[in-house]
């Protein structure tokens, strides 16, 4: 009688079914459907990934109430995820230009290149690039190799202090003695992005050149929020800056170089940031908004303490003006307005007082 016939019983949570539930962090149930129905994944690759046999597996989808596949439709689905998977190497090795042997060979044996690395380079999944491995008869390395290769590798603090050093990748590779492309591997996989503006000179240099940048990194002189700052640099140039952590490091000092054409923050200074030649993309507008809003609400806040009727009436005439900073000063006012407003059990509100 076939699997799919059986009688059907309720699934009981068992201790074992609870220990996998808490390792996928949903009901197996849900789990069951998704990978057996939806993927279409076989019992055996199921049990392989929750440490289990095929024979649990088979159980509880009976007492799940899902339909197993009989033998003839589990042929036929292997049959279609082999030619999947041939079609899928066929178009790598399209893309590449090489057999997936020899790349294989060349990234994972020499290069020490891991099995993750390699996959997301390739847009596919590390069980597929061990799959491959197999099939191109090429040993994994086992634990102890790996453990090698990792601590061969230098720590990102490391890799990071070299190349503010001015070293270049062949430099750091006679270090190691490795190949250049090795430490090309390291550096992504420790998640750096060789950069030109790494250096101080160089940062200098570009926020001099670049009207837009020097504009933006301005905002570090009003605000205690570099990251927010530095992060906005990042996305506007993602291939020129290494990273927002580092770039915030090194921005204070190469904005305090250039300092002679800074100026104190003010609404008239962030219609700058509105004209019609400031464009950035929709997702870097939104963060440069939040960041202005939280700038001018610090830097009114000393204004509103000595005046706040002054203050109000200053957001007013810029929140009615016919130019870019009319939301930014429609925000600010709003927030302040709220605060002039506010009531105070026992003391009343603010604008009683004033």
């Amino acid at each position: 009688m076939e699997l799919h016939k059986m009688a059907r019983t309720e699934l009981q949570k068992t201790r074992l079914i609870q220990e996998a539930e808490e390792k996928i962090g949903e009901p197996i149930e849900q789990y069951l459907r998704r990978e057996y129905i939806t993927n279409q994944r076989g019992s055996y690759g199921i049990a392989k990934e929750l440490g289990i046999t095929a024979a649990t597996i088979i159980d509880w989808l009976v007492k799940s109430h899902i339909e197993t596949r009989s033998h003839t439709q589990s042929l036929k689905l292997k049959k279609g995820k082999k030619k999947g998977r041939r079609d899928a190497k066929a178009e790598v090795e399209s893309r590449i230009g090489e057999s997936i042997k020899r790349y294989l060979t060349r990234e994972y044996v020499t290069e020490l290149r891991s099995a993750k690395n390699i996959a997301e380079e390739l847009g596919t999944t590390p069980p597929t690039i061990t799959n491959w491995l197999k099939e191109s008869n090429i040993p994994r390395r086992n634990q102890r190799e790996s453990l090698k290769v990792l601590f061969s590798m230098p720590s990102k603090k490391e890799m990071i202090n070299y190349i503010e050093k001015g070293l270049k990748q062949e430099d750091v590779a006679r270090l190691y003695n490795v190949t250049s492309t090795t430490i090309l591997n390291w550096e992504r996989r420790l998640g750096i992005r060789r950069s030109p503006l790494l250096t101080k000179k160089s940062l200098n240099e570009f926020l001099e050149e670049n009207e837009l940048a020097r504009t933006v990194s301005s905002l570090v002189t009003t605000t205690n929020n570099v990251g927010d700052v530095a992060e906005i640099l990042v996305q506007l140039w993602p291939d020129r800056f290494p990273s927002a952590s580092q770039l915030a490091k090194s921005l204070p000092g190469a904005v305090k170089r250039i300092g002679h054409s800074l100026h104190p923050f003010s609404m008239w200074k962030a219609r700058g940031f509105y004209d019609s030649d400031f464009t950035v993309p929709r997702e870097v507008r939104y963060a440069l908004d939040d960041l202005l809003y939280s700038i001018a609400i610090d830097q009114y806040q000393t204004k509103f303490n000595q005046s706040p009727v002054r203050t109000i009436n200053e957001l007013r005439r810029f929140a009615v003006q016919r130019n870019g900073v009319k939301k930014l000063a429609q925000r600010v006012l709003k927030y302040y307005q709220g605060v002039y407003d506010f009531h105070i059990p026992g003391h009343g509100r603010l604008k009683e007082a004033v």
